[in-house]
């Protein structure tokens, strides 16, 4: 709210200069800002992003402790549900203040709730009332989804895997190390380790963390990105082959959860309703081709267009596509024939300067070929060329 007056004031002085033609846009801008709903959507959108922005901040993080984002995780959902059941009060309060404080209408909350200055169309008995929409409709709805979306993505089940994971951190000289809790991953990915049995990953583990404990180039570092780096530097991933294995799976876990969200939401572009129809191999190219278009965007069309007539020609189609081939071949020529002529233009005023304004077109044109393709004459030795000289018409004399 720090920001409010200011920009009211800025937009009060727009209306007010003449020379505005958009009157009516700031009109109703204010009137926008001057509400109840708005106020209160303010206020109650402060209250909320305020209790997840740390922990939202924390799961961004490459070098996050995943002990301490778990903590946070659960603190939010308490926090979230502590408002739910008790911040109804302590929100209206500070809305109906700074409302009275800035001559805003506030609504009576027993009345039925009308949207803007239109009442709703229901009748007296059914209406839902102003404090049924704002407590019910506004707040109690985004603090329930906000929940939800928590549940969903920290159950029961992925908060033990993540706290599984966590255990192989190596800050603070590994203190958070529990071999009964990396054992838990073993039985979380069970066609990963096949062949081992269980005393043999218990013991491989006691090993581990007391050789990395008395190892002073395991002693400063942060995360499993740094373990993971030490070990292949130290050649112990091959000695401590399982706790590798479990390392990179911990590493896998972020980077795949996040991978299948990006899929499916690249899905609703790729297929849309006019593409209901799209097959299996086409929607994988297309989600692939949309999902690394970073990588994509750093390949030349020249390149795509080479693949593309090496497939045409390999396959035999550049006959039954005989002009789209055609186009291919004229747009990887292009640039080489821009160049080429560039080249010529710029020889040209080498080749014929003001002393040889006079010379004409067959020896102008030789003259360019020489100069323009010196690189490929530089190759031909000086015998050679006297050799074909003297076996031109009229030149048989020796030089």
């Amino acid at each position: 709210m720090t920001l409010y007056g200011a920009i009211f004031g800025v937009i009060v002085e727009v209306r007010n200069d003449p020379s505005f033609i958009k009157f009516g846009e700031t009109m109703l801008l204010l009137d926008v800002l001057q509400s109840f709903d708005f106020i209160f959507m303010l206020y109650m959108m402060v209250e909320i992003l305020g209790i997840t922005n740390d922990l939202s901040l924390a799961l961004q993080r490459c070098d996050q402790d995943l002990l301490n984002a778990m903590s946070l995780v659960n603190d939010t959902k308490k926090q979230l549900q502590e408002r739910r059941n008790e911040g109804w009060e302590d929100l209206i309060s500070r809305v109906v203040k700074i409302c009275t404080k800035r001559d805003i209408d506030v609504p009576d909350m027993d009345a039925p709730y009308m949207e803007g200055k239109k009442p709703r169309r229901v009748t007296p008995i059914s209406s839902v009332s102003n404090l049924h929409h704002y407590k019910n409709d506004c707040l109690f709805s985004v603090l329930d989804l906000q929940l939800q979306e928590l549940n969903a993505r920290f159950d029961e089940e992925n908060t033990k895997l993540l706290q599984c994971v966590s255990c192989l951190s190596p800050a603070n000289s590994f203190a958070s190390f529990d071999v009964n809790k990396l054992l838990r991953i073993v039985e979380l990915y069970p066609n990963d380790f096949v062949d081992v049995s269980e005393v043999e990953l218990r013991r491989q583990l006691h090993n581990f963390v007391r050789n990395v404990k008395s190892d002073p180039k395991f002693a400063k570092l942060k995360g499993l990105f740094d373990l993971c780096a030490m070990l292949v530097e130290t050649n112990k991933c091959k000695t401590f082959a399982l706790i590798f294995k479990l390392l990179k799976l911990a590493l896998l876990l972020p980077v795949a959860t996040a991978s299948v969200e990006r899929v499916f939401s690249a899905m609703k572009i790729a297929k849309s309703q006019l593409r209901n129809k799209i097959g299996d191999q086409w929607l994988d190219d297309r989600l692939v081709t949309y999902l690394e278009r970073d990588v994509l965007f750093t390949i030349s069309t020249d390149v795509l267009f080479t693949i593309l007539c090496a497939m045409l020609v390999e396959t035999n189609k550049c006959k039954t596509f005989a002009l789209i081939f055609k186009l291919l071949k004229l747009a990887l020529l292009l640039p080489v024939a821009t160049a080429s002529v560039e080249r010529v233009f710029s020889a040209m005023k080498i080749a014929k300067s003001q002393l040889r304004n006079k010379i004409g077109d067959q020896w102008l044109d030789d003259r360019l070929v020489t100069y323009l393709e010196r690189d490929v004459l530089f190759t031909i030795s000086t015998d050679v060329i006297l050799a074909h000289f003297q076996q031109m018409d009229g030149r048989r004399f020796s030089l």
